[in-house]
């Protein structure tokens, strides 16, 4: 597949970057390196591959530019209309609570909604300051993608208060597990995002311990270690995984975890630090 690089004339259809990512020269495929949803695969170099088209020769207008899709900005708007939908239709909320394993009442603190036109739920994304700044939808498939113009943000539930101990998991459902138990947890929406934003939460006064529960399989694993890396030198971070067997936090949850349970695998996890070693000549450790 012949790659071309994105510019700022001729940016990512995915994203809407200028950079890192690419468009095949046939225009059915793009790599883009940010956007996780509605992607097949992950790509050697870490990028998302996404199915643009599948015959139709690429034309850099059309696809930028031209969409029946409109492009939403007031996400706080739209979240509140599919909170309401789902309120006036029960029964929805209710399905997905029984296939989820998760009460009702702790989907709605994170003010799930569903979106009639793409027949998916959805689930607001915020940023550290609470705004809401994109949505995920979340089809009936389990494919995941997100209203057009959104930002990757936070899964927060409104009910979350400042807290000494603040659990970080990957994803909406992962997050609703843990809040389920009665721990105090947000989701992000992909185990590569939002690493900004959960910077800028550990600036809250009370918070002395991050918790990054990492997925079972590789990318959520080493997701979570950068993420890790990235925060203890703002606050006390840990990561922990799922026993074996188990691929995520909600999977953990409902085959029987406790909330002690879990804190006693906190207890025994050791805080992630950095180690720093200074070299001299020819490698040796000097000054």
């Amino acid at each position: 597949m012949s790659l071309i690089r994105v510019s700022k004339s001729n940016p990512c259809p995915i994203c809407g970057k200028p950079d890192w990512c690419s468009i095949s020269s046939d225009g059915a495929k793009a790599i883009c390196m940010r956007q996780e949803y509605g992607s097949k695969i992950l790509t050697k170099n870490n990028g998302y591959l996404h199915i643009l088209h599948d015959d139709i020769p690429y034309n850099r207008k059309r696809t930028i530019t031209s969409s029946s899709t409109p492009i939403y900005k007031d996400f706080t708007k739209l979240a509140k209309c599919y909170h309401q939908e789902i309120l006036n239709h029960p029964e929805r909320l209710h399905a997905l609570a029984q296939k989820l394993c998760i009460p009702e009442s702790t989907l709605l603190q994170l003010r799930i909604g569903w979106s009639k036109e793409k027949g998916a739920y959805s689930f607001p994304m915020r940023s550290a300051s609470r705004q809401v700044i994109g949505i995920q939808l979340q089809y009936l498939d389990r494919r995941k993608l997100s209203v057009k113009g959104s930002k990757l943000g936070l899964f927060i539930p409104y009910s979350l208060e400042e807290t000494e101990r603040l659990y970080i998991t990957e994803g909406a459902s992962d997050c609703a597990a843990f809040l389920s138990l009665g721990i105090d947890a947000i989701g992000r929406a992909s185990c590569n995002s939002c690493v900004e934003a959960i910077r800028d939460i550990c600036k809250t006064p009370s918070l002395r311990q991050l918790v990054i529960v990492a997925d079972a399989d590789a990318q959520g694993r080493r997701g979570a270690c950068v993420l890790a890396t990235a925060l203890c030198l703002y606050s006390e971070a840990r990561v922990i995984y799922p026993p074996d067997g188990i691929k995520d936090a909600r999977e953990w949850v409902t085959s029987g975890a406790t909330r002690e349970e879990i804190e006693e695998v906190v207890r025994n996890t050791e805080p992630v630090a950095i180690s720093y070693r200074r070299r001299g000549n020819y490698g040796e450790s000097g000054d």
